[in-house]
């Protein structure tokens, strides 16, 4: 068929040239081999479109003409399509229509001549990665794009790939690859080109090249057409240095010579090290390493950033610098590490600077009683000239004064008479240029001088100060406080001088901020004593109502005035009507202190000082709520972890917490609860309270994916989350049994010991007989011992021996448990040399008689043969005779006997210097010395019954420290030292403060309401006022203390309100003491801050909760539990409980968060006082600082766990009842019933009284059977499994004997019924399992086999039996197929299934019907039905048939898929809108998308056909949205995609058409621009205008016309056919808006229904429409079927066709009929075989829909390749320890595994171009069982060893599969990996890995089948 189209193609085309004058003659038309007989040209290739010739040696044609019996003179093997003619008559030529196909042969005979020519490949016209790539990372794959297919055989033949050392030239070394993979990527059609992927056995590493040859052609392989050449990258290295422009390469191991050493030139440039790769953890010591210099250069460090390490240090101008170059132990970011560079030199040398001179600030604050010094900047000048004013402070024109200096050029004159600037009233803020003219007009200067500068001797940049004191003084006096201008100007350059703003004062100003309201004190500088009358000034706008205009405002200048009262203070309420602060000022007398809000005093907050701005500003704004008030909320599951669809039961509580008390929150409307899960999925739940404000909740979802789930509760005002639990969704099996691990809980480390573990039944009994391994690691602890209140200890590290520890390392043991299921591990610490402490982690893993493993943990801590132990008090208000508590404690906690222990007493003293540091900052810095001075020793033994206390007298004032000295039996040494202080007359000094902080210390460290608090105030200096700010629920309180010989206390009386603590603050000020030589930091004034926590316990906030029932029960029986609450006092307490039970195996798979509501109830109080001084803002006397470029100079950085009952009722949580009610007594009894479960329950219970108590218990029931049995089966099965299944028998009480087990198994499965005679064993687990293999089944409905199996003791008749449903699945995917057909009467066959289906898999539907347009219905209803996923518009369009069209439908007789639940799935949507609405009250496609327009109009649409239908509507919703529509509409809205903005309103107006807010201007509007409407929009506008026919008949029937006319009718045989729309549009897409050629005709299908509902014309439109619709999918998209179906059916609502009774007989027995009455009729056969159907009456339309399995079995599924390509590897760990092995998943093959195994599954997918909304699932043998590393009781072999490379949206771990779901999928390679165990004995199905694109099921792919045995005991 191919050749006889090309053929006639070429025929037609020929035919088609016209005659021309003259024929063409080509240029070798002439030519002709030398030689005699027949010639066949070319001689051995051919490519493209080459001729083929034949020169005969005579005529044997006709001529030139065509050559009608060409071949048969010129035969081609295999046949091409092509022409053949005659050039002239010696000469026949064949030319191909189609080019020739690369890697072929063909025979061409002509003449008794015969040649074999072959077709030349065709180079890749691309390669991906590119060719000539370098710097790769490893890889394995790659592709090859070429212009057409190729045979995968012959292609193969023609690649080589080579892997050669870089650079990859001839002589490098090569090796030849043999084991690569090649395969084809799907394509959408034939004309696109072919891409094949090439997958190597291993990566290509590091440092190579691979090449990859095409070869000539087949035959050729020899001779190469195109190489491709990728390099990875090179080893990491050194490639060059750099400094300034100049740059020298390392790469061939060069040298630089001294001649040519790199000129880093004058500006700062330091050299650079440029690596290959980027850096990573980089020292200062290993770059020394690296790099040597020469000379050596002063606070050398570095700077790393990517791959560039730049140095830094005190580097010298005219030095010639020598970098050496050497091996150093660097790594790059991937952990590769530097490559050796060899022993390399480089030169560089740095040029001078130019000279400068320069401000370091524009402002600046000095005290009036002290230096005064303005610090300065620069380099080479040695003198200035200075100018200084002395000006008003608060003059508008120097205000304000900008941080920094202004520079005035003093060749240009000042403003003449009549230009000066205006000076404003009050104070604004002016522009420089305003400023520098009033700076100009500024007169004679009080100094004008030139002064000396230090700057000539210094080598480098230096920081310096110049002091004004000998300026000043002469001219203003010695003391006089006052506002200055400097001006500074270099002799040298421009004619600038530069201005700078000085304050000189003794005045400072300390503010608090309360949350609503400012405190302000008034200091001195020089004593820190308070200032009376001070007049603090606050200058700025304010607004004040306009007096013209009602409602609006003005602003106007404002001075507010405090003045300070006797200590100095004064208080700033809130100021709404403020607007603006614009200067802040203290006055005192001719004193005035000027501040700028803008540039804020350092504030001191949460503990330290930082800069800040905003001053007061919040003063303007509105009062916020004490910052320690607000909601609480607990919230709390009954347990940590589910399976997927297992019901979520919430918990919790919510108060709102008001001065320290709890009051009751607002009513439950104002609150959210909802789920949030993987994928960004939420859940709202329903929230109400019950009568002590608690609430509860339902969560439940059936394909939930896997993951970690949060339930949140939250405020709907301020979406503010008040609690949040965090649950988690998995995939598990329930264990049997618990492993136990008992040891002490410290052992010595001088003696050996054991750990021994237990595996016992949750149904009781021990786990005899099974097997155990063991694994001990062991890691570094730091201890202190426990218990002892009061007592400080010694390091628990203080035997460790220096260098002797070892690095961890794993013991291992395989044992098997004795009768009492336990088994021992020893280990003994003696051993190791390294003596300090450690913590011994065991891991146990028990397999059971059934299969599977549980595991278990431990920590043991190894600790010293004893601790020090000291107790004193740490504080006493005078001096007194020490008695110190002494104990050495055991590792049992115990005190140890005997031990000796040398006490010495010290008393502490501080002194302080001023060192030059050891790295540059631009200032010297004070090193404090510590001095401890020896007052007494003595020597004690320790007893065991009580403390032993020296005594020591204590005489004076200060810090004493008590050391203890002991060494244990092998002579090691441990100390302990502790201080305290003593008050008195004595001075004391502390230790120096750091960054302006002091210690702040309380005596205890909590309390309880009722006691006093001593907070110690650990002053560094020895006078001084301290403030101390309280942080009271009701509002600070201030205090001042005097400081003086460095101490002082406060004490501060505890009340409950302060649970759980009270933030306290204190300011220290102090005055300037002196002048230092060096230094001035440590002399002048200062103000240093502390903060502290007083802790306070909760008691009052208590409830104590009591359970009480059986120990033990039988399952499914009915127990007692009492409930008790009482107060911390006893009392008896009413209250709500909740109550449940939950099974303690669930418990041992995940961590859970407490349950105890007080650890999330009661927060702690925030500090919400920030305090300011600017007395630290001060610049004191300034020293000379040479500078020295960056860095901190550290050399280097930190490093830094009767009748049997069959049981089916098993229920994890048996019962659970969120809220009841305990009367005054304070005591209830329930009836709790329990389930069929053998375990032991946890019986848990939490409590409310009132409003402010909490509290929680929980106690453990045992459910047991004295003989018991438990299922031995896997979690599922898969039809052609064969499996063995039953169940582990025990007996638990009593002893074993003669016994009987029956195992029963009904549904699709081949098993003989298992019923034996046993003899039980007491305390021994015995299997009884049978094979059973299962059979095929009808997919279309689930199917399960029912396994019950029973148990008896004969001597007794003591037995259990249960009863469970194990599902059954499909070996591999159930295929659809679906179709249309007409039937006629008579007997018609219907189609048979595309492929055998396997006996009993298959079922198939048929409806019919006679009425055009039902079939199309049901389908596009059938797809949105099962429809997987969905943004909004999608999740709208499922539902909006069953809303909007039920009753037409209904009497179509057309099942919808939702319309049993509309109500619950309509109040679904709604609760999900909310997520998708935007501020503006647009929905968008997905939550927190942008908002559109469209989807807000089908919303509004949906809402409005819910309410129509009677369903309840939320009105906030829809009011929203509706407003957002209206808002679109208008001109000036900006969200209008401008290609579809007449679409977008169309949509609008048609929404707000149908809910009654249109606004009929902008209908009028859009019709007079409907020329420039598209035809979907024009039909929409017509539907719009037709709710008001009357209004808009002229412009419907403007628009009738034209929509008739825009239809295309032709006549075809007489008859009239749809031939298409005038569409007005080019071309329809997805971005902007969702339009389409289906959605248009349906829109004017729609729209002339209404407007011409008579017209004949509209049959062919309802034909037209349908031609758009498959029996699969319906009419395309969500939305497309949308449209469809909503003009179909209000089509069918009007046309009321008439339906002939018809009988359609189905050869499978079923009759269908349709009738006036029953309009549609449905049938479902479960059979393959093909049906026939015979039809009385008819014609009739029929939709068969089939489900079925292939007959090929899942173990032998071949590959499919339609746009991914899947494929699935293993890591096989073999149970018996041997070697890893790995193989390939490979279709028809067998793997043999044994019990225990483990597989790693590795699953690869390839795509080769970007994807989303991809679906990967990888399905396993249910004889293996999933190994989930997120449960808590899992091996550490459940974790794969690689991790996934690309993050899923979420996953759903399943018990037969792992799902992966991605919105987006780059193009290239991806892997996943999980582990599975082999658990199960039997032959398995192990299905092929799939994926597919969610919305585009066509694009897919698949891997390979195989079959896994798991071979056993029994299975052999």
């Amino acid at each position: 068929m191919r050749l006889v189209n090309s053929l006639l193609c070429l025929l037609l085309t020929l035919a088609a040239v016209p005659a021309r004058a003259q024929e063409y003659r080509p240029a070798d038309e002439s030519q002709r081999p030398e030689g005699g007989g027949v010639k066949i040209l070319p001689d051995q290739f051919l490519r493209g479109f080459d001729p083929v010739t034949v020169y005969f040696p005579d005529n044997a044609g006709p001529g030139k003409q065509s050559a009608d019996d060409g071949a048969k003179l010129l035969k081609v093997v295999p046949s091409w399509p092509g022409q053949w003619f005659w050039a002239d008559r010696k000469t026949l030529q064949f030319r191909p229509a189609e080019p020739w196909p690369a890697l072929a042969r063909f025979s061409f005979e002509a003449g008794g001549t015969r040649k074999i020519l072959t077709t030349m490949m065709s180079a890749p016209s691309a390669m991906s990665p590119q060719p000539d790539s370098t710097d790769l990372r490893p890889f394995r794959t790659l592709t090859l794009t070429f212009p057409q297919a190729l045979p995968l055989d012959s292609l193969r033949k023609m690649l080589r790939l080579e892997v050669r050392d870089l650079p990859g030239l001839a002589d490098s070394p090569t090796r030849v690859l043999k084991d690569w993979t090649l395969s084809q990527l799907p394509r959408g059609s034939q004309r696109e080109q072919a891409v094949y992927a090439i997958t190597l056995e291993e990566d290509v590493p590091e440092g190579k090249q691979l090449r990859v040859n095409v070869s000539l052609a087949l035959g050729d392989e020899d001779k190469v057409l195109w190489v491709g050449r990728l390099s990875t990258r090179p080893a990491f290295h050194l490639q060059q240095v750099q400094c300034g422009r100049s740059q020298f390469s390392l790469t061939g191991g060069a040298s630089t010579p001294r001649d040519m050493a790199l000129a880093c030139g004058n500006q700062g440039d330091l050299p650079q090290l440029v690596f290959s790769a980027p850096v990573e953890g980089l020292s200062l010591t290993s770059l020394k390493k690296l790099v040597r210099l020469e000379p050596a250069v002063p606070d050398l460090h570095y700077q790393a950033y990517g791959s560039r390490v730049a140095l830094r240090g005190r580097f010298v101008p005219d030095t010639l610098y020598r970098m050496r170059i050497g091996a150093a132990p660097i790594h790059d970011d991937s952990g590769r590490p530097l490559r050796d560079p060899g022993e390399l030199q480089v030169f560089f040398h740095l040029d001078f600077k130019q000279p400068f001179l320069r401000w370091m600030q524009g402002t600046a604050v000095m005290e009036a009683k002290g230096p005064r010094m303005l610090p300065l900047q620069g380099y080479g000048d040695a003198r200035a000239d200075v100018r200084v004013y002395r000006v008003d402070p608060l003059h508008p024109g120097l205000w304000p004064f900008p941080n920094r200096p202004i520079v005035i050029n003093e060749q240009s004159a000042p403003p003449f008479p009549g230009e000066e600037p205006q000076v404003k009233p009050t104070p604004g803020y002016i522009g420089e240029d305003e400023l520098t003219a009033h700076i100009r007009l500024l007169g004679t200067p009080l100094v004008s001088t030139l002064v000396d500068l230090p700057l000539p001797k210094r080598g480098g940049t230096t920081t310096f100060g110049l002091d004004l004191a000998p300026l000043l003084n002469p001219v203003v006096g010695k003391v006089r406080p006052g506002t200055y201008l400097v001006g500074l100007r270099r002799l040298t350059g421009a004619p600038e001088r530069s201005y700078v703003r000085v304050q000189i004062t003794n005045l400072s100003l300390s503010t608090v901020e309360e949350r609503d309201k400012a405190v302000f004190f008034v200091r001195t500088l020089d004593g820190a004593q308070e200032v009376r009358g001070a007049r603090i000034v606050i200058e700025g706008q304010r607004r004040v109502p306009d007096p013209k205009h009602k409602g609006d405002y003005l602003q106007e200048a404002f001075t507010h005035e405090l003045t300070t009262d006797g200590t100095g203070r004064a208080t700033l309420d809130p100021q709404p009507t403020w607007v603006q602060l614009q200067r802040v000022s203290v006055r005192n007398g001719e004193d005035i202190l000027v501040l700028d809000p803008r540039e804020a005093p350092a504030s001191f907050a949460n503990n330290h000082w930082s800069p800040s701005s905003g001053w007061l500003e919040w003063l303007s704004q509105q009062t916020p709520p004490p910052p320690n008030d607000g909601l609480r909320g607990f919230l709390f599951t009954e347990r940590p972890i589910y399976r997927p669809g297992e019901k979520v039961y919430l918990k919790g509580f919510l108060r709102n917490e008001v001065g320290g008390d709890f009051v009751a929150p607002e009513e439950a409307k104002k609150y959210e609860l909802r789920v949030d899960g993987p994928g960004e999925q939420v859940w709202k739940l329903p929230l109400s309270f019950t009568a002590l404000y608690g609430f509860s909740a339902e969560f439940q979802e059936k394909d939930a994916p896997t993951g970690e789930y949060y339930a949140v509760l939250s405020e709907v005002r301020t979406g503010q989350t008040l609690a949040r639990r965090k649950f988690q969704i998995e995939a598990y099996r329930l264990p049997t049994f618990e492993v136990q691990l008992s040891s002490p809980a410290t052992v010595r480390l001088d003696a050996p010991f054991k750990v021994k573990a237990v595996a016992r039944y949750y149904a009781g009994g021990n786990v005899a007989g099974q097997p155990i391994s063991w694994t001990v690691t062991r890691r570094p602890y730091y201890y202190v011992p426990k218990g002892r209140e009061g007592f400080l200890f010694a390091s628990s590290n203080q035997f460790a021996r220096e260098g002797q520890s070892r690095a961890p390392e794993a013991m291992t043991r395989n044992a098997t448990l004795d009768d009492n299921g336990a088994d021992e591990m020893s280990v003994n610490p003696a051993l190791d040399l390294d003596g300090s402490a450690r913590i011994y982690r065991f891991e146990a893993t028990v397999t059971g008689a059934d299969n599977q493993p549980v595991s278990a943990a431990q920590d043991v801590k190894a600790l010293p043969p004893f601790v020090l132990g000291l107790k004193l008090p740490r504080y006493s208000d005078k001096p007194f005779t020490l008695t110190p508590d002494i104990v050495a404690v055991g590792v049992n906690d115990k005190l140890v006997k005997g031990q000796e222990v040398l006490v010495r007493l010290y008393k502490r003293i501080w002194h302080s210097q001023l060192r030059e540091t050891h790295f540059a900052t631009g200032e010297a810095r004070y090193v404090t010395e510590q001095e401890d001075v020896k007052l007494a020793e003595k020597t004690i033994t320790t007893t065991e019954d009580k403390p032993v206390s020296p005594a020591f007298e204590l005489k004076e004032a200060g810090v004493y420290v008590v050391e203890l000295v002991a060494r244990d039996k092998l002579g090691r040494v441990q100390t302990l030292s502790a201080d305290l202080y003593v008050g008195g007359q004595t001075p004391i000094a502390w230790q120096k403060s750091r960054q302006g902080v002091f210690g702040l210390t309380p005596d205890k460290a909590s309390y309880k309401p009722g006691e006093t608090a001593r907070l110690i105030l650990q002053s560094p200096v020895q006078e001084g006022r301290a403030l101390v700010v309280v942080e009271e629920p009701g509002g600070n309180t201030y205090t001042w203390h005097d400081v003086s010989g460095g101490k002082a206390v406060h004490e501060l009386a505890i009340r409950a309100q302060h649970v759980p603590n009270i933030p306290v603050h204190v300011l220290l000020m102090r005055g300037r003491l002196g002048e230092g030589d060096k230094d001035d930091s440590r002399y002048r004034p200062q103000t240093l801050g502390a903060s502290v926590d007083v802790k306070v316990e909760p008691v009052r906030n208590q409830v104590l909760v009591d359970i009480k029932h059986p120990e033990t029960a039988r399952p499914g029986a009915t127990i007692p539990v009492e409930l008790t609450l009482k107060d911390d006092q006893g009392k008896p307490l009413a209250g709500e409980v909740t109550l449940w039970l939950v099974d303690e195996a669930v418990l041992s798979l995940a961590p859970e968060a407490t349950l105890n509501p007080l650890d999330e109830l009661i927060k702690e109080n925030a500090r919400g006082t920030t305090l300011r001084d600017t007395r630290n803002s001060l610049v004191g006397k300034l020293f000379e600082q040479e500078e020295t470029p960056g860095g901190d100079g550290s050399e280097e950085e930190q490093q830094g766990s009767g009748k049997r009952v069959v049981r089916k009722n098993f229920q994890t949580v048996p019962y659970y009842q969120a809220t009841l009610q305990v009367p005054a007594s304070g005591k209830l009894t329930v009836q709790v019933p329990l389930s069929d479960d053998l375990t032991n329950f946890r019986v848990r219970a939490v409590a409310i009284s009132g409003l402010q108590r909490f509290g929680y218990k929980q106690t453990v029931l045992r459910v047991r059977l004295p003989v018991l049995v438990q299922p031995q089966l896997p979690r599922f099965v898969r039809q052609g499994d064969r499996f063995w299944g039953g169940a582990v028998g025990r007996v638990v009480e009593g002893n074993g004997g003669p016994g009987s087990v029956e195992v029963k198994v009904s549904g699709p499965a081949d098993v003989q019924p298992l019923n034996q005679s046993v003899e039980l064993q007491a305390n021994r687990a015995m299997s009884f399992v049978t094979p059973i293999t299962v059979q095929n089944a009808d997919v279309s409905e689930p199917q399960s086999l029912k396994v019950r199996v029973d148990i008896e003791r004969k001597a007794d008749k003591a037995g259990d039996a249960f009863e469970v449903q194990l599902p059954v699945l499909p070996d591999r995917t159930v295929e659809h197929f679906a179709y249309f057909d007409t039937l006629k009467a008579g007997n018609t066959p219907l189609k048979p299934l595309p492929e055998p289906a396997r006996p009993g898999t298959a079922s198939q539907e048929v409806a019919i019907t006679s009425i055009p347009g039902v079939l199309e219905m049901i389908s596009g209803l059938q797809y949105l039905a099962d429809y997987p996923h969905g943004c909004l518009e999608q999740k709208l369009s499922q539902l909006y048939p069953d809303v909007a069209m039920a009753a037409v439908l209904r009497d179509l007789g057309v099942r919808t898929p939702f319309g049993k639940q509309i109500d619950k799935n309509v109040q679904r949507m709604q609760d999900e809108m909310t997520l998708y609405q935007d501020d503006q009250g647009l929905m968008a496609f997905w939550p927190g998308g942008p908002g559109d327009v469209q989807v807000t109009a089908l919303a509004v649409e949906f809402l409005d056909g819910a309410r129509r239908a009677g369903l309840k509507v939320d009105e906030k919703i829809q009011t929203r949205a509706v407003e957002a529509l209206k808002r679109v509409l208008r001109s000036t809205w900006p969200g209008l995609v401008q290609e579809w903005r007449y679409n977008q309103q169309t949509a609008a107006l048609r929404a707000l058409t149908r809910v009654g807010a249109l606004d009929q201007h902008y209908l009028v509007d859009l019709f007079q621009l409907r020329e420039r409407l598209d035809i979907q929009s024009l039909a929409d506008l017509a539907s719009t205008m037709l709710a008001q026919p009357s209004v808009y008949r002229t412009n419907l029937e403007a628009l009738r016309n034209e929509l008739w006319d825009s239809v295309i009718i032709k006549l075809n045989k007489g008859k009239p056919v749809f031939e298409g729309l005038k569409w007005r549009r080019d071309a329809w897409g997805y971005y902007g808006y969702l339009g389409s050629r289906p959605a248009s005709v349906a829109a004017v299908f729609e729209a002339l229904i209404r407007l011409s509902p008579e017209d004949a014309r509209l049959d062919q439109l309802r034909d037209a429409l349908l031609s758009y619709s498959n029996a699969e999918t319906g009419f395309g998209s969500t939305f497309e079927n949308r449209r469809a179906i909503g003009a179909l059916a209000l089509y069918l609502e009007r046309a009321k066709p008439a339906v002939p009774d018809t009988t359609v007989t189905l050869s499978s027995g079923g009759t269908l009929k349709v009738d006036k009455n029953t309009k549609t009729a449905r049938a479902t056969v479960a059979s393959d075989a093909p049906l026939t159907a015979t039809v009385k009456g008819g014609p009739v339309g029929m939709r068969v829909e089939a489900q079925y399995i292939p007959a090929t079995p899942g173990d032998k599924v071949t590959p499919l390749k339609q746009g991914f390509i899947v494929s699935r590897s293993a890591t096989w760990l073999h149970a018996d320890g041997s070697e890893e092995t790995r193989f390939d998943d490979a279709s028809g093959e067998v793997k043999e595994l044994k019990v225990g195994d483990i597989l790693e599954l590795h699953t690869r997918i390839v795509t080769e171009e970007d994807r989303v909304h991809v679906a990967l699932v990888v399905p396993f043998a249910a004889g293996l069982e999933p190994l989930n590393p997120e449960l808590a009781n899992a091996a550490s072999d459940a974790k794969p060893s690689q991790a996934d490379s690309l993050r899923p949206a979420y996953v759903q771990r399943l018990d037969n599969e792992v799902r992966y779901y991605f919105l987006q999928m780059q193009r290239g390679t991806h892997t996943f990996h999980f582990r599975v165990r082999a658990a199960t004995e039997g032959s398995f199905v192990h299905p092929a890995p799939w994926a597919e694109l969610m919305y585009r099921e066509s694009i897919r792919g698949r891997g390979e089948g195989l079959r896994i045995i798991v071979k056993g005991e029994h299975e052999k």
